[in-house]
């Protein structure tokens, strides 16, 4: 087979892949999922970290208790506006290996979207090259038919 032909000579099967394997939607979604997969092992890893909790809440209250009442001579409620504000910091020491075995889950789940994502962008280079090989075989066929 000879690559004289000028569609064969524009773009070679290396050039022909390697634009196939930057522009194919399934590769481009493959890549997406695995990336994601990488950021799950990062979430699964703020298990080992510390939290830092706020809390607020502001409301009416009502008290019938003779420490709160203006007048102790009689008997009536009294209208309170309560707040509070809170502030918890909290370390995990142990959580039963929870956090452990998330984090390896989710590392094992990012390296089967990568083999994923391998085999996707190798099925692809396959049937680039096959389609690539078929169009040359074609041409030559053109051409000897033309000889002829």
């Amino acid at each position: 087979m000879s690559l004289s032909s000028p569609a064969a000579m524009s773009q070679t099967l290396e050039q022909a892949v390697a634009r196939s394997l930057e522009s194919h939607p399934q590769i481009r979604e493959a890549f997406a999922r695995y990336k994601a997969r990488e950021q799950s092992i990062d979430q699964a890893k703020a298990g080992y970290y510390p939290t830092l909790d706020a809390t607020a809440g502001v409301g009416q209250e009502w008290t019938d208790s003779p420490g709160t009442r203006r007048d102790t001579s009689t008997d009536d409620e009294v209208d309170l506006t309560r707040r509070e504000l809170g502030l918890s910091l909290r370390q995990m020491l142990f959580d039963g290996f929870r956090t452990q075995h998330e984090v390896a889950r989710t590392q094992n789940e990012a390296t089967a979207e990568q083999w994923g994502l391998i085999a996707t962008a190798e099925d692809k280079a396959l049937e680039v090259s096959r389609i690539y090989l078929d169009v040359l075989v074609a041409e030559e066929i053109v051409i000897l038919a033309e000889k002829t």
